[in-house]
């Protein structure tokens, strides 16, 4: 596929079109010739999608035909007709369409050749159509349990439809297993995860197949809208290794539209003085200038660029093998973007009711369709998936993320587990408490940057940037180091790495809520204030994030008690996988006088879960105990 520079007006066409080309990229290959026999098991065949509608007896005259993308309209048609809305049958047109273009099947590791027609994936019979979900893999566990990767198409706007795809892992003979129904956990990936490489990171589905307790792995999708090359948008399929995947793990182009991060704004190019402006719809800017430059912008995305089509920038020919070679998109936003703008909530809303209706259990061969506990549902995720984890659990009734009210029922969850949750500065969600969570932070994170000093500030009120964590804090170890380990009560030796140090001075001021360096870093100034008036911290990429005291603000309620985080009770988890990287944790929903459990914790590591390559520790039974068994009480909490 080739990138050309874009001219203003071609820039506007070209939103037009990639909105298209983009959703298509990820289109299922094509099947193996079988005739005209449709399995509507395998969830893929080769009939004639128009000679299928007419065998079933469901043909409607504007459907196009395998030769032509004719959209006339026959004379008659059958009474049956009905069944397909216009919408559809344009649907229908849009994947014959895609037979123009290269479409990389990346679920299938196989190429479509440009030119070639695209076989139409019309599952149980043509439900897809409607929107229902329909197989793309499956394979069987160790345990013999089943891996199912499901896709469906999902309408962005009136031009645009996605393929999207959700993973779940069944335990052998859930009927059994979970006499009164399995407990749900929900695996969200961060930005750039896919299906097949969050559910290897996690590797929550080897833990499933060697507990007593069972229960159903739901791993699920941010939205695959990036613009890039053809096989780069969704990473990973069933017959990846390991070691495929985990290198993979971050490298697709998805990510979710949660805690505001989807909310386009203007970068910040005048210091703290201008963190009061808005743009266009009330938006307060999310990104300084420096966020702007190829070497550090996002990527672009589709359904931003739906939005508004002079929102990106085409990469000059000129670089275009440094593009190729650096991982630098083809695209790169020219706004504070860094994630999608697609109905996330559709989405998701889609996905878990399709699990949690049963329908996961019947379709995969059982015969029990109740085999999910509605209150015994688990939302769990790091990074851009521990945001969606918090903003799918919003109390906010009114909110299109509200899962209390869905046509599969309420698919709220009993607890949550956020790690790396930050929201950005036009985040709204409210938990008001009602919603147990386990919210980790790791405490040289500069990615989400839980405090001020994890990242960038400003030198004074000036629109100059420092790094904060770098010589500012250096110059201050000897006064704020022996204050971090008496108040972390370790002990550290007098030759310990610089490196260590600021990674205990930086945990310490992480619990505490910023407290401890506020005044510590000389002339250096936080970024913005949050919607809260806590500071935000600014991120090696040069966005604002909330800190950890509003993200724990927002679990435990808004109109309830403030949470002093200076005076929260932290508590060394016992354990020698624990003391490798000092996780700490304290009660803060005690704290604030409420019911609902809300652990805060921190940890030595940076972006990533505790034990997940943090501090140079993998230990994955710690990790997998510490909330299932630690947190989650082996699958029995229930939302009452």
């Amino acid at each position: 596929m080739k990138y050309e520079p874009l001219s203003s007006f071609r820039a506007a066409a070209f939103a037009m079109v990639a909105v298209l080309v983009v959703a298509l990229l990820v289109a299922p290959a094509a099947a193996e010739a079988t005739g005209t026999s449709c399995d509507p098991r395998g969830g893929v065949c080769d009939e004639d999608p128009v000679a299928l509608l007419q065998r079933l007896g469901r043909t409607s005259g504007s459907i196009a035909s395998s030769s032509s993308l004719s959209s006339s309209s026959s004379s008659s048609s059958s009474a049956s007709s009905s069944a397909y809305s216009y919408s559809q049958q344009r649907l229908l047109e849009r994947f014959r369409a895609a037979a123009a273009v290269e479409i990389h099947a990346a679920a299938q590791g196989q190429r479509v050749s440009r030119g070639s027609d695209v076989q139409i994936p019309l599952g149980e019979a043509t439900g897809w159509l409607q929107g229902e979900p329909f197989i793309l893999s499956k394979q069987e566990n160790a345990d013999g349990g089943l891996f199912i990767v499901w896709q469906f198409p999902l309408v962005f706007n009136n031009f645009t439809i996605y393929w999207r795809r959700f993973g779940v892992d069944l335990p052998k003979d859930p009927d059994v297993s979970c006499e009164s129904g399995c407990p749900v956990i929900v695996d969200f990936p961060g930005s750039g995860g896919s299906v097949y490489t969050q559910r290897e990171w996690t590797k929550w589905y080897q833990f499933q197949a060697n507990t007593t307790n069972k229960f159903i792995l739901v791993t699920v999708e941010g939205s695959p809208d990036g613009i890039t090359f053809a096989d780069q948008v969704l990473l990973g399929n069933e017959n990846s290794t390991s070691k495929e995947l985990l290198h993979a793990a971050s490298s697709s182009d998805t990510s979710w539209n949660v805690l505001g991060w989807g909310k386009a704004a203007k970068p910040m190019d005048a210091g703290t003085a201008a963190c009061g402006a808005t743009s266009q719809g009330g938006t307060v800017s999310t990104c300084t200038k420096e966020a702007m430059l190829v070497e550090n912008s996002y990527g672009c995305y589709s359904t931003q660029l739906a939005l508004n089509p002079a929102g990106c920038q085409n990469n000059s020919k000129s670089t275009r093998k440094q593009v190729f070679k650096s991982g630098i998109q083809p695209m790169y936003t020219i706004q504070c973007a860094s994630a999608s703008a697609a109905n996330d909530w559709d989405y998701f809303k889609k996905a878990l009711g399709f699990v949690v209706g049963g329908d996961a259990c019947t379709r995969a061969g059982f015969t029990k369709a109740t085999c999910v506990d509605k209150a015994r549902i688990y939302y769990t995720g790091q990074s851009m998936g521990g945001m969606s984890s918090i903003q799918f659990a919003t109390s906010q009734t009114e909110s299109p993320y509200y899962m209390g009210n869905t046509l599969a029922g309420d698919l709220r969850p009993a607890a949550i587990v956020a790690c790396s949750a930050g929201g950005s500065r036009n985040n709204d969600v409210d938990l008001m408490g009602k919603v147990p969570a386990l919210i980790m932070q790791g405490a040289t994170d500069y990615i989400s940057a839980a405090t001020p000093p994890l990242g960038y500030m400003f030198k004074g009120r000036t629109d100059r940037l420092a790094w904060a964590r770098g010589k500012s804090l250096t110059k201050a170890l000897p006064v704020v180091l022996p204050q971090a380990t008496l108040y972390l009560d370790i002990q550290l030796s007098n030759d310990a790495p610089v490196s260590l140090q600021k990674a205990y001075v930086l945990q310490a001021d992480v619990q505490q809520g910023g407290e401890l360096l506020a005044d510590a870093l000389g002339k250096l100034e936080p970024p913005c204030n949050d919607k809260l008036g806590n500071p935000t911290g600014l991120s090696v990429s040069y966005y604002m994030w909330e800190g950890l005291k509003t993200t724990l603000q927002r679990v435990v309620g808004l109109n309830n008690n403030k949470v002093a985080m200076p005076q929260l009770q932290y508590s060394a988890v016992p354990g020698k996988a624990a003391e490798e990287i000092n996780i700490q944790c304290a009660e803060a929903g005690e704290a604030a006088g409420i019911e609902s459990q809300v652990r805060v914790c921190a940890f030595i590591g940076g972006h990533t879960y505790p034990w997940l390559q943090s501090g140079g520790v993998t230990n994955y039974a710690a990790f997998h105990e510490f909330i299932w068994e630690g947190f989650l009480k082996g699958g029995t909490r229930s939302r009452s």
